[in-house]
Parts: C-alpha cells; structure tokens; sequence
C-alpha cells in the first residue's frame, strides 16, 4: 500500500521500510568527517601522527584523500581544515576534483590561498552543486602554493545531500 507522511513518517522498533524501483531515500545536507590521515601522500615528504593528522613539507607537497558517496548524491561544500607556515611563508590550496573511468581529470572547484600566518584555519571549497556521476571519482586535493615549510591537514569535512 501507498504509505503518505505530510511531516514524517515513523516506524515501530526494529522495523524496516523499502522503497522500490528508482525511488531514493531523499536527505537534507549531511556532513561527512574525515581525519588528516585520510588524506594519502601524492607529492613531498608527507607523514601521518598518531593523533590523525597528515603533516605535510616541501615545495609542492601535495595529497588527495578519496570521497566516497552514493552515485546521486550531491556534493555542496568540502572544508579541509589545516595549519600552515609563517616560514617562506608556506601556504596551502585546496580543491574538488573528478576523474572519469576514460581517465579525464577536471579540478571543479577551488578554495582561496591559505594566509601563510602560521595558524589554523579553514580553507572551504564552494562548488556549484556536484552530482556524483557513475563511473566517475571524486576527491578533494591539499597542495603547497608557496613555500616548502612544515604544514598540517588536521581533517576534512564534506557537505552533502540526496536530492
């Protein structure tokens, strides 16, 4: 039967509902966490700590950590949250990139330059809503612009929905 919620629908304890065909369970914006060690070295002398965090050096490092959504899903913002260098001054970008099953590469979205102040902060990337494609990867990049001190990616956040 036609099950119809004008303000929600609630189930009993331990039950399940099922939604057939090419019907989704449809969500306002949810927010992944991703720690710094989620984060894998591409460029530079990159390690990971205990605590979580992805220390990044040298002129150029770079890393990439994977975003793993539902094909559908809808990507609206991404926050990488790190710490850069007062020396040189070493500054960080970071950005929303996709990669096609035919190997195409596009950066989608960019955030500005971090301030090379030697503290934290947060570098958000604001995309044009990005749907999740089929055969289609998507990650977010941290890489240096300036400089080639010492650096931290603390952690990553990713906002999406399911429209």
């Amino acid at each position: 039967g036609l099950i119809f919620g004008q303000n929600g629908i609630t189930a009993a304890v331990n039950t399940h509902f099922t939604t057939s065909g090419t019907g989704l369970y449809k969500h306002t914006t949810k927010v992944q966490s991703h720690p710094g060690v989620t984060f894998r070295s591409v460029s530079g002398a990159n390690g990971y700590t205990i605590s979580g965090r992805l220390d990044m050096s040298g002129a150029s490092a770079s890393a990439s950590m994977p975003i793993a959504l539902p094909v559908g899903a809808r990507i609206i913002a991404v926050r990488v949250f790190i710490q850069d260098s007062g020396v040189g001054p070493t500054k960080l970008t970071a950005s929303l990139r996709s990669l096609t099953s035919a190997g195409t590469a596009t950066t989608i979205a960019s955030s500005s330059e971090s301030s090379g102040g030697a503290t934290n902060q947060t570098l958000t990337v604001s995309p044009a809503a990005t749907s999740i494609a089929s055969s289609t990867g998507y990650s977010v990049g941290i890489v240096t612009t300036t400089g080639s001190d010492a650096t931290i990616v603390w952690g990553c956040e990713v906002d999406y929905d399911q429209p």
